[in-house]
């Protein structure tokens, strides 16, 4: 959805009273060890965008640490695979060049998306704790796009880590939503 209307929702939940949220989306990899289908726990997101800058001053976002090791334990606990690492967020997905993108990838950034830093900041200001959790959908770690948008597995590993979410979610005190 990109930054912007990410977070023009965020801004109507905090109007609700949302105080947990957990977002889910895709993101580009930048290691290889990280292949299509993997999930992704952002815990940290660096700010590409713009509409972080309307938040905060500074660039460099994290989640809530007492909802990101809630989130991470129960995905442990479920037996989801993860890894947890660094994102960095664009308004630009298709502007990267392949200097940039290695020097993320060597800098140990895990990912690429178009979100996370811009939600982690709202959320910050708003006193919502967000946590953004990944689907590998395609991989940029060895200088060329390998797109796996639309492939079976993909799909299906979107839905069932989406149905543990909500289940995740449903879970969580009622008055905490």
């Amino acid at each position: 959805m990109g930054a912007p209307a990410c977070v023009a929702k965020v801004e109507e939940m905090a109007v609700l009273g949302v105080k947990k949220i957990v977002f889910i989306g895709t993101a580009g990899s930048l290691q290889s060890n990280l292949r299509a289908g993997d999930v992704v726990l952002v815990a940290k997101a660096i700010s590409d965008e713009g509409t972080s800058r309307h938040y905060s001053k500074e660039t460099v976002f994290e989640p809530d640490p007492t909802w990101f090791n809630e989130v991470a334990l129960s995905f442990r606990q479920k037996g989801i695979a993860f890894q947890s690492g660094t994102t960095i967020s664009t308004d630009a997905p298709y502007r990267e060049t392949r200097t940039k993108l290695n020097k993320m990838g060597n800098s140990g950034v895990l990912t690429i998306d178009m979100e996370a830093s811009a939600v982690y900041a709202a959320c910050k200001t708003l006193c919502i704790a967000a946590v953004g959790v990944f689907i590998i959908s395609d991989e940029l770690f060895d200088g060329r796009w390998v797109p796996h948008f639309g492939k079976s597995h993909l799909r299906d590993k979107f839905i069932s880590t989406a149905g543990f979410v909500a289940q995740l979610m449903s879970r969580s005190k009622k008055n905490d939503l």
